[in-house]
């Protein structure tokens, strides 16, 4: 008899997919050789009690808590995912400011009855372990990877006449965008550049010329729309903190397969995905406010080594982080799944 795996997906957007529903749909096929199957699906009720194991993800609803417990009670394998939007120690308040304390005792809860804890990052594993000590054995850390053949290749027929420059993010980031003062004032006093906003726009820069937000629809094609986008240059500034140090690359890998060279802050996670100037530019997290903006204004000048660094940065997410390439990171999803049964 096989071994099966219910994925429950609070939602798809972005780490929904990339935690529950890309791993379900490319280790089919390898995890069949051992009679292993997983579905992934937003549907929990009672019929999927016949499921061998559960892996649930973020912060739990009454409803899905509820549930994860019922099959506990039942002797099911449960494995709690966190992923890298959330970093996770009771008492940082960041998070319960983003979250709430009901939530927090919500997880921690959850947490409990966990067989195996699988996190993104090492400091996201490292967080985890320092918040809940006692649970240090359980946790394992399988990186998040990209179906490099989701996004399409709109930017492969080269530049433009508008040099596009990208930020996506949600308001969870809001903190983060303090560097981008510099570079919307600039593209808004000059022809030949556009800003875009994906999926958040502060007000301040809501009414500025050669702004454009788009929004975060019902209907979400995140990598279809990033695509669609093309963008030449895309930023990805963070605060140096905690929280952010916890996070994985996975915006790199995003950006870098939609088109866009990326600038980013100068600390983990993308100082250890960027090798400046080679696949991509570092900027100093606490450097001058002006700092990213003449990075901007000197690299949209010379687009052809803008071309070469994303070509080589589309190269090493191809090698190295795709669910498409049988890779080590690859291996860790696949070895993980295979030991449960």
């Amino acid at each position: 008899m096989s071994y099966r795996i219910f994925s429950f997906v609070s939602d798809f957007t972005s780490c929904g997919y990339y935690r529950s529903v890309l791993p379900a749909m490319h280790l089919q096929s390898h995890l069949a050789k051992h009679d292993i199957s997983i579905l992934a699906s937003n549907l929990v009720d009672e019929a999927n009690i016949d499921y061998d194991a559960f892996v649930f993800g973020r912060v739990p609803d009454p409803t899905v808590f509820l549930f994860a417990l019922k099959m506990y009670e039942a002797g099911k394998t449960i494995i709690w995912d966190l992923d890298d939007d959330f970093l996770s120690v009771p008492d940082w308040s960041p998070v319960k400011d983003l979250f709430g304390a009901v939530a927090i005792g919500y997880l921690t809860e959850a947490l409990k009855m966990a067989t195996y804890i699988t996190v993104s990052t090492v400091p996201l594993a490292n967080a985890v372990a320092s918040g809940w000590p006692s649970l240090g054995n359980k946790i394992k850390v399988l990186e998040n990877l990209v179906d490099t053949r989701t996004y399409f290749q709109a930017h492969a027929s080269g530049p433009g006449d508008l040099t596009k420059i990208l930020w996506s993010g949600s308001y969870t980031h809001c903190r983060d965008l303090e560097p981008l003062d510099a570079v919307v004032d600039f593209v808004s006093s000059i022809d030949g550049y556009i800003m875009i906003f994906y999926r958040h726009i502060p007000d301040k820069f809501k009414n500025k010329k050669n702004v454009i937000y788009i929004s975060w629809g019902p209907k979400r094609n995140y990598e279809g729309t990033l695509s669609l986008v093309s963008p030449d240059i895309a930023l990805l500034p963070l605060l140096d903190c905690p929280f952010n140090r916890c996070k994985s690359a996975i915006k790199f890998f995003e950006m870098t397969m939609a088109g866009g060279m990326c600038m980013a802050s100068d600390i983990p996670p993308f100082s250890d995905v960027i090798d400046h100037e080679v696949n991509g530019i570092l900027f100093p997290t606490e450097g001058h406010p002006l700092d990213l903006k003449v990075a901007v204004q000197y690299w949209s000048r010379h687009r052809d080594d803008l071309e070469m660094m994303n070509k080589n940065a589309r190269q090493h997410v191809i090698e190295s982080y795709s669910w498409n390439n049988d890779s080590i990171r690859r291996r860790a999803w696949q070895n993980f799944y295979t030991s449960l049964a």
